[in-house]
């Protein structure tokens, strides 16, 4: 966070037990390539990527894998943050967005 620019290339992140895998906030732009977020929460609310408070992130040729047992499993979330996506795959999960968030492609 705090406006780091990073790009991840073929990362494997996830299996943890609690909140989001990949989460960008606070004005960081971040690039993705060939990563892949597996999020599996068991009793709440799970995310693979999730972007927040003017972050951007760009997700190209990425995969996300949200199915936890809570109500909630978010493949990507948005919520103030900008994601932007190239060749992407939601194996499980939705796509939310909230606040001043959007999602879309490049």
């Amino acid at each position: 966070h705090d406006t780091v620019k990073s790009i991840d290339i073929g990362g494997r992140y996830g299996w943890g037990l609690n909140g989001t895998e990949v989460h960008c906030i606070e004005q960081t732009v971040s690039w993705f390539l060939g990563t892949r977020a597996t999020a599996r929460d068991p009793d709440g609310t799970c995310g693979a990527f999730k972007c927040s408070e003017g972050a951007v992130m760009y997700l190209e040729e990425t995969f996300a894998d949200a199915a936890g047992g809570g109500t909630n499993n978010f493949a990507i979330e948005a919520n103030g943050g900008t994601v932007l996506k190239r060749n992407h795959t939601n194996i499980a999960g939705t796509e939310e967005v909230s606040g001043a968030g959007s999602i879309g492609t490049f």
